[in-house]
């Protein structure tokens, strides 16, 4: 998926390449003129949607357990700076707030090893802004799918999300553990 999308940036910049050719020709001011026009137009493209499908199902399981830390590290964060009248409790904008901004602003600074993700800070790379566009796709649709409240919740009762909750029973990406069972007289 990431050699897809870099054909789908690669294409977009011989769009925008074929269209500078043509307007170099009609365009009456200088080249930096032209290169800053053209900038600001490669700017406005947004970025595609993000799909479940970007996502390798090898690593949807653990995509959503840095979510569900994202969004309990963010809570955390926001009732630890409440007085102590308050006993940690958040109103409901306080923690759909906090919520929208882990998602939005998280430091989802994570790419693929050896099959789990990692956290990379201080590194800045095509790999990296893809996995935070996912991982924050992931985080709002974790939201959106169990709902603020039920997060809210989930996350006041021992001040962490539980990701096996989360991610096997809210979103289905995480396999649930199965119950082991005893052994009977008939197994061999």
């Amino acid at each position: 998926t990431t050699s897809h999308t870099t054909f789908e940036a690669m294409a977009l910049r011989l769009i925008l390449l074929l269209c500078l050719c043509t307007l170099s020709s009609s365009h009456e001011g200088s080249a930096e003129e032209l290169l800053e026009a053209v900038q600001k137009q490669w700017e406005s493209i947004p970025e595609p949607p993000v799909t479940l499908s970007q996502i390798p199902e090898t690593l949807r399981c653990n995509s959503c357990q840095v979510v569900a830390k994202e969004l309990s590290r963010a809570l955390r964060l926001k009732t630890e700076v409440l007085p102590e009248s308050r006993k940690g409790r958040l109103t409901e904008d306080e923690y759909v707030v906090a919520m929208k901004a882990a998602c939005d602003e998280g430091l989802f600074s994570f790419v693929p090893v050896e099959g789990i993700l990692e956290l990379r800070e201080g590194e800045d790379s095509e790999e990296l802004r893809t996995w935070r566009r996912r991982l924050q796709w992931l985080c709002s649709e974790a939201v959106q799918t169990a709902g603020e409240g039920t997060l809210w919740d989930l996350f006041s009762k021992r001040r962490e999300i539980p990701a096996s909750r989360l991610c096997s029973k809210e979103l289905r990406l995480c396999q649930k553990k199965q119950p082991q069972r005893k052994p009977s007289k008939f197994d061999l």
